[in-house]
């Protein structure tokens, strides 16, 4: 969804056949993005989060439907924010971790989507500010997210998310600094 080509942010979406594992044009979100994420949060929708217009980072977010393959405006995530990670937790909510605000400022922050009303709160804060990182469940009690930069160098460090609590603590230290890694 959305991306940056030749300087010019993208609107357009394509999708991938697997049976003949070829791309075709899918539907055109309402604006033009890069740097966005992207996580599914139903069997029936898809959710594209921020990202970069050219001009800003973005808190605005775009919801797929996928019966009618079309777009809907999404609710507003609580900060702007670009180059951040998402991923959906077992009890109905979907996390949303780091990223980059407006004047290059990278986040610790976490917002928190409430998939039942749709809307956003502000979620808990990571040990490390972390942009371009990696997020994945660990088991059914903990989130781990990885690497990344925090603006001034690429990250080894993680944070880990007890998700009963709703508390990072700093994890372990990967042996390899990464960004933009999945």
């Amino acid at each position: 969804a959305g991306a940056a080509a030749g300087g010019t942010r993208l609107n357009s979406t394509e999708l991938l056949s697997s049976e003949s594992m070829s791309f075709a044009p899918g539907p055109c979100m309402g604006i033009r993005r890069s740097g966005c994420a992207v996580a599914r949060i139903s069997d029936r929708h898809i959710i594209v989060l921020g990202g970069f217009d050219g001009a800003a980072s973005l808190e605005s977010t775009e919801l797929l439907d996928l019966a009618t393959m079309s777009f809907a405006p999404g609710p507003p995530m609580t900060v702007r924010r670009r180059g951040c990670a998402a991923a959906l937790l077992d009890n109905g909510l979907l996390l949303v971790v780091g990223g980059i605000a407006d004047g290059n400022m990278r986040l610790d922050s976490t917002d928190v989507l409430n998939l039942s009303n749709m809307a956003f709160m502000p979620g808990p804060r990571m040990s490390t500010k972390r942009s371009a990182c990696s997020v994945a469940r660990l088991d059914q009690r903990r989130l781990l997210v990885m690497g990344g930069f925090d603006g001034e160098s690429h990250l080894d460090s993680t944070d880990v998310l007890d998700l009963a609590s709703m508390t990072f603590s700093p994890g372990p230290c990967m042996r390899a600094r990464r960004a933009a890694c999945t």
